[in-house]
């Protein structure tokens, strides 16, 4: 019927056989039969005006991660939202494309995404640009984003919620009053607490009883605090390991490049290497590096050791990402981000690349293996 009601054309219909009807005397009996099934059909056949309408998620994010992006939206289908079949495959440049279309449409859902790349600065612009398309929730990590996304809800003549991910301290940062009571317009998933950088070096120690000198890659605009605390709690565990450790700063591939420099130089026996977008970006760069001079890492990212590095202790962030996705799918069904505790990272696991060991020449202790949550052959 070109967009219109069914319900509308069989009202038509059964108005106008009523009608001849009554031309020659209209029965009770056909009148009662009529409205029996008009009634029927009013609470069985859907009205275009009454069908619900698309869901609208305004993403905004680094853009420069697709696994975790892609966590995210497997997320969301878990939750009933079918979205093309092509998203499990995007890899950096479909994401690109995506990116530059800036939206795509599925089953009950438009996501709209915004992606700063490294330009973080362009975050406030974005979120603002998300909040003019009228979307019903916004999705923003990490920390940064989530920031201008609040300032741009604040601005904003309604109240928008707004699900955020891979937030160090929500509290802290002013974005909810408690984590198992937000109290306001955002909720989301807490980052995994920096202390845990710690436990990396921990690892690296008992791994290497020899280690005396660490280089740590540090991606500071990403996220200040969060680098700062995991940097503070690096140098504590050092010192109480009798290991030097050697923060080095790396902003862009140049800088990266001059950390590469940096260590080749100082005789560095072995890296820590935390999350971060321009370290994933990366990925092949750094493990080529660690290969090439025979140098144990550890990352806090386990997609890093999927691809050939050597060992990953951190919680998972595929998972994180889902978690994210069940939130935004509560509050898309109705539920209020004020009422929605904080979720955070409840388990920990240690990933070790037994082929990468070996291709290296790094024996791995067998007590550090049995600990071991997945060990790749």
């Amino acid at each position: 019927m070109n967009g219109r009601c069914w319900r509308s054309g069989l009202h038509s219909v059964a108005t106008l056989w009523l009608a001849k009807d009554g031309e020659g005397g209209m029965s009770l009996r056909r009148v009662g039969i009529v409205f029996f099934f008009l009634n029927l059909l009013f609470l069985i056949v859907p009205c275009n005006a009454q069908q619900s309408s698309v869901a609208r998620l305004g993403y905004l994010s680094p853009g420069d991660i697709p696994p975790y992006d892609n966590a995210f939206l497997q997320g969301l289908e878990e939750q009933g939202y079918i979205l093309p079949g092509e998203i499990h495959r995007y890899d950096a440049a479909s994401w690109q494309g995506l990116l530059k279309r800036g939206y795509f449409e599925g089953k009950k859902i438009r996501i709209d995404f915004r992606a700063t790349g490294q330009h973080f600065e362009r975050a406030p612009e974005l979120a603002t640009e998300l909040i003019g398309l009228n979307v019903d929730v916004i999705f923003a990590a990490p920390t940064l984003m989530a920031k201008a996304a609040q300032e741009a809800a604040r601005k904003a003549t309604r109240p928008i919620p707004i699900v955020f991910a891979f937030v160090l301290d929500p509290v802290g940062f002013g974005f909810v009053s408690s984590l198992a009571r937000p109290g306001g317009n955002l909720t989301g998933v807490a980052n995994v607490d920096p202390e845990f950088y710690a436990k990396q070096l921990e690892i690296l120690k008992e791994t290497f009883p020899r280690l005396s000198r660490v280089a740590v890659l540090t991606n500071p605009l990403w996220e200040p605090d969060y680098v700062k605390r995991s940097q503070l709690a690096l140098e504590d565990a050092a010192l109480a390991r009798s290991v030097r450790l050697e923060i080095l700063e790396a902003n862009d591939l140049e800088g990266l490049e001059k950390a590469f420099d940096e260590i080749a130089r100082r005789r560095i026996q072995a890296i820590v290497v935390p999350q971060s977008p321009l370290l994933y970006a990366n990925r092949v760069r750094i493990i080529d590096f660690a290969a090439k001079h025979r140098l144990p890492a550890i990352y806090g990212d386990a997609l890093l050791v999927e691809e050939g590095g050597l060992m990953f202790y951190g919680a998972s962030v595929a998972d994180l990402q889902r978690r994210s996705a069940a939130i935004v799918a509560r509050i898309l069904n109705g539920a209020k981000p004020a009422d929605i505790p904080v979720e955070q990272p409840m388990t920990y696991k240690l990933i070790i690349n037994l082929k990468t060991a070996r291709a290296l020449g790094l024996a791995i202790p067998n007590e550090i293996l049995a600990r071991a949550d997945q060990v790749i052959r």
